[in-house]
């Protein structure tokens, strides 16, 4: 699995890392300009920032050094650029000197780039989008050259490392011919003596959807033409959980109606767990007293029976409750939300911010003292909450910023982010995320995966579901509707 290595991230770089090697998958990682600060990059001080890399990834074997330094800065023919680049090489062979080492990958081929590097790194890396496998494949012309020709331009005996290869598939007749592509230029490259062929991309935001190769026939032919590569599996405990709205709808008269209209949503269900996050009340009342719904819960017993029936019929249901947080109404809250994790063993903590949510302390000493820690004391052993909260800074900074944050999630397992980009672009699922990745790096929390869970609108789960974002898993607002 080949990602870049971004001030920012290290705690999450380090979590792949650590989840790869347990799949038994390589990590490959790329140093690019986004790995060092504004200053070293601009005064070609890369020593620092390299040293530090290497002390957090010394299980790292593989190292790209660039990502199209070709095209840095604007300027393809750029001497300086070409410059730059190569002390980049040369900086980290001294700070790596037992890597295997990839100058590149290079956009436009240009060996003058890589004139002078070979006793230094161990191959050359090149991407080789619009390159044809074939002389008349996908058609005669089709895109930029024969990939035979494009490595030809380099020495015979450096070895080359393709990162990228054309996955768009605007660029292809349909999906079939895509996975043709794939697997006829892996073939090509094999032949050629190419050490390592990469796609781009596994998943991604909208805006590379055309690329992504995950659960396509692209997939399937990039397993078949390199048979040893090892995929890590998805994890088992990924949920595809729908919440149920502000009330239930009428036309749902069993909970087997809800769980078949889950169903239809789930866009992976033989990968992803149905789930159904049903509201259990707020302040300590249960949801019964807003809600005339026969399937609306009015205490701990009728929680029990939706549970029951739910593991029965394969739907996992899960209660989440209106944290408030005002004094007078915290010991109902408190047993409503003990009593919930002693059934279910699962419950969803809503915070927001303003006068009809959130009304506790949101200084994190006070927050943990006075709300956390009594909320603690009730709880069964082993019950696991998530926390679930707008990711705008604004939010965060009312209830408290980012060390708030940290000690809700001292108490919580896991964490999901209400990414309503339909209505509010600034809620678009990756730039949240590395919001979140922000305020956890202010606070030390540890950028663990279950920690960026996206909570999208119902009309933008085909947008989202595909993405590395949704690894592990995804959640849905609402049952019917945005």
């Amino acid at each position: 699995m080949i990602f870049p290595l971004w001030r920012g991230f290290e705690r999450l770089y380090r979590q792949w890392v650590d989840e790869l090697a347990a799949h038994d998958v390589a990590a490959v990682v790329i140093v690019d300009r986004r790995s060092f600060t504004e200053a070293q990059w601009r005064n070609r001080r890369f020593l620092d920032a390299l040293r530090r890399w290497a002390r957090l990834f010394p299980d790292v074997v593989c190292w790209f050094i660039g990502n199209e330094p070709d095209m840095e800065e604007g300027d393809s023919s750029s001497r300086q650029t070409r410059r730059d680049f190569q002390k980049l090489c040369r900086n980290a062979r001294t700070v790596l000197p037992d890597a295997y080492l990839i100058a590149g990958a290079l956009a436009f081929v240009k060996p003058s780039y890589v004139d002078g590097l070979q006793d230094v790194v161990n191959a050359f890396g090149v991407n080789i989008y619009g390159q044809r496998p074939a002389e008349d494949f996908p058609e005669p012309g089709w895109g930029f050259a024969n990939v035979w020709d494009l490595l030809a331009m380099f020495p015979e005996h450096v070895p080359i490392v393709v990162k990228e290869m054309c996955g768009r598939t605007a660029e292809v007749a349909d999906e079939h011919q895509r996975a043709e592509y794939f697997s006829r230029m892996f073939v090509v490259l094999a032949k050629l003596g190419v050490e390592l062929a990469g796609v781009y991309c596994l998943r991604g935001g909208p805006e590379v959807r055309e690329y992504a190769i995950a659960e396509t026939e692209s997939f399937a032919a990039f397993v078949g033409a390199a048979p040893e590569v090892n995929v890590a599996p998805e994890l088992a405990a990924a949920r595809f959980g729908v919440w149920n709205g502000v009330s239930i709808q009428r036309r749902y008269q069993s909970l087997e109606e809800v769980h078949a209209a889950v169903q239809e949503l789930n866009p992976y269900p033989e990968r992803w767990a149905p789930e159904w996050l049903v509201k259990a009340g707020e302040a300590g009342t249960w949801q019964l007293a807003w809600d005339s719904h026969p399937l609306a819960i009015s205490g701990p017993e009728d929680l029990r029976a939706l549970y029951e029936r739910g593991q029965e019929i394969g739907l996992l249901v899960t209660p989440y409750v209106i944290v408030r947080g005002r004094a007078e109404w915290n010991a109902g809250e408190w047993a409503q939300i003990a009593a919930c994790a002693e059934i279910t063993g699962r419950v969803v903590l809503n915070l927001e911010d303003g006068p009809r949510y959130w009304n506790g302390p949101t200084r994190a000493w006070a927050l943990a003292a006075e709300y956390l820690a009594p909320l603690r004391e009730r709880l069964p052993a082993g019950a696991q909450l998530e926390l679930c909260a707008i990711p705008r800074n604004h939010v965060v900074h009312s209830l408290g910023g980012p060390a708030a944050i940290a000690a809700w999630l001292s108490l919580c397992t896991s964490c999901s982010w209400e990414c309503y980009d339909a209505i509010a672009p600034d809620l678009d699922v990756a730039a949240s995320m590395e919001r979140v990745a922000g305020w956890f790096n202010l606070a030390g929390v540890a950028l663990r995966p279950e920690y960026f869970i996206p909570l999208v609108q119902r009309s933008r789960i085909g947008d989202w579901a595909p993405t590395i974002y949704a690894a592990h898993g995804l959640q849905v607002w609402h049952l019917d509707g945005d």
